[in-house]
């Protein structure tokens, strides 16, 4: 007999392992919906300050909005084993992202995130999302020190 899935519990889970990644990043912490088919995750971000911290990452994304948020969407599939279905960065991919800031070498770990068991899934995205931050970030300060060197 398989047991259910406890949607309220997955969306802690997710929001435990990411939280600490994405407020380092200037994200809110997350924030989550659940239905008896779908666990789904937010992180967002003020727009003015997500391209203040990041102006190279997915640079597609511009807002004229004030107000406007740059959500880090995940969702986790419960119609049979639990398991990452789907992340983006309001629309960009995490592959595309892993490419834009030149780190091939995350593809292979991002393919398989969809593949693995939820909990390995979650600790490989807290990874991912941790090198792909970082790096963005890293380029950023290299781009800020150079322009005023």
């Amino acid at each position: 007999m398989t047991s259910v899935p406890d949607p309220d519990a997955i969306a802690v889970r997710l929001c435990d392992a990411l939280d600490p990644v994405m407020t380092s990043h200037g994200f809110a912490a997350g924030q989550s919906g659940a239905s008896a088919s779908v666990v789904g995750v937010v992180h967002c971000s003020d727009h003015r300050d997500f391209r203040r911290r990041f102006p190279t990452l997915a640079p597609g994304i511009q807002y004229a909005d004030d107000g406007a948020c740059t959500d880090l969407n995940i969702s986790v599939a419960l119609d049979g084993p639990a398991r990452l279905e789907e992340i983006h960065l309001d629309g960009h991919r995490l592959d595309e992202l892993a490419r834009d800031l030149g780190r091939d070498d995350l593809r292979r770990r991002i393919g398989r995130l969809r593949d693995l068991p939820l909990s390995e899934g979650i600790t490989d995205l807290r990874d991912v999302l941790t090198v792909i931050f970082s790096t963005a970030a890293h380029a950023s300060n290299h781009d800020h020190r150079d322009r005023h060197a």
